[in-house]
């Protein structure tokens, strides 16, 4: 396994604990490979992915175990291409480099923020740049909105909205939306497909603009759907860590200062100050206040429901 092949995989890998509503409690570098100390709320097992393309569970036998297992012997069952699709992804990977393909041009750039957090909304947003706003960004030193703290997102993300006035869209489910949906699909990858969809058609009708490049969040068939159901004809390239991308980076700044902003919103609305995150050890605490005081529909209001938090903070504590 190569070093970019770990670190999709790696991607991956979070992109699954973020959907089963798990934490991670520790990460380091191991010998040829990476550890990820992963749990579920009750039980804690730790995953080694190497280089060699090996995957190893270690930890107590169970649910969360099990569910690791599964997870890994089907990462490393689509891991094995033939020789026709194995040159089929090195084509793809080549297509959609920015570097050969984006780079320069005028294109849309989409992220999303709140997928990993327990409490606030997921937002999705989509920004359109062409060559004197990428130059625009490039003065305010746009990158990768988890590069920056909460302090120079909210400021820096009204600078890139006033830059890119009329082509941005923003799509927010708030929490008690997002559960709605989530009943519905039982999936967050789809639920995620939507929104970038219905984010990038939004920008596409104004700007005119048929290419995008969008972080990778899921198999790219699963956008690729979302986006012929909305009836969005756009060329997208999909890869993980996109962020490096000026539209990308911009849409990440976006999307995280509107997380924020709802989740500020939301703190005030129930008179709870909401952890962000999905491990911080006060989010059991916090979540077990609301529903002591306000009951447990309140906390369908400002929480993702689906996280194995969830059950955590229904316990008693005793």
């Amino acid at each position: 396994m190569k070093e970019d092949n770990l670190q999709t995989t790696l991607a991956a890998l979070r992109a699954y604990i973020a959907e089963k509503g798990w934490s991670i409690r520790a990460e380091k570098e191991i010998a040829y490979g990476y550890q990820l100390e992963i749990s579920d709320g009750r039980n804690q097992n730790a995953l080694n992915i190497y280089s060699s393309g090996k995957m190893l569970v270690q930890g107590k036998a169970g649910p969360l175990q099990n569910a690791l297992n599964a997870w890994r012997n089907e990462q490393q069952s689509s891991a094995k291409p033939t020789a026709t699709a194995n040159m089929a992804a090195q084509l793809t990977f080549a297509e959609s480099s920015p570097s050969q393909h984006i780079a320069g041009q005028a294109h849309i750039g989409s992220d999303e923020a709140g997928k990993g957090d327990y409490f606030g909304p997921l937002v999705i947003a989509a920004i359109y740049v062409d060559t004197p706003r990428i130059a625009q960004l490039q003065e305010l030193r746009v990158r990768d909105s988890k590069l920056l703290a909460d302090k120079a997102t909210l400021p820096l993300a009204e600078k890139i909205k006033q830059i890119c006035h009329g082509y941005c869209s923003i799509v927010a489910y708030p929490p008690e939306r997002y559960n709605q949906l989530y009943s519905q699909v039982r999936n967050l990858n789809q639920l995620l497909a939507q929104a970038h969809a219905q984010a990038l058609q939004a920008v596409q009708q104004k700007s005119k603009c048929n290419l995008a490049l969008v972080d990778q969040f899921a198999n790219a068939a699963l956008l690729e759907y979302a986006l012929g159901q909305a009836g969005c004809q756009i060329s997208v390239e999909q890869r993980p860590k996109a962020e490096d991308d000026i539209a990308v980076a911009a849409a990440s700044i976006v999307a995280r200062a509107e997380f924020v902003r709802q989740l500020q919103e939301l703190s005030l609305a129930i008179g709870f100050v909401l952890p962000k995150g999905a491990s911080n050890p006060d989010i059991v605490s916090v979540g077990r206040k609301i529903v002591s005081q306000l009951g447990q529909e309140a906390l369908g209001r400002v929480a993702k429901l689906h996280f194995r938090i969830t059950e955590a903070i229904l316990q008693s504590g005793d």
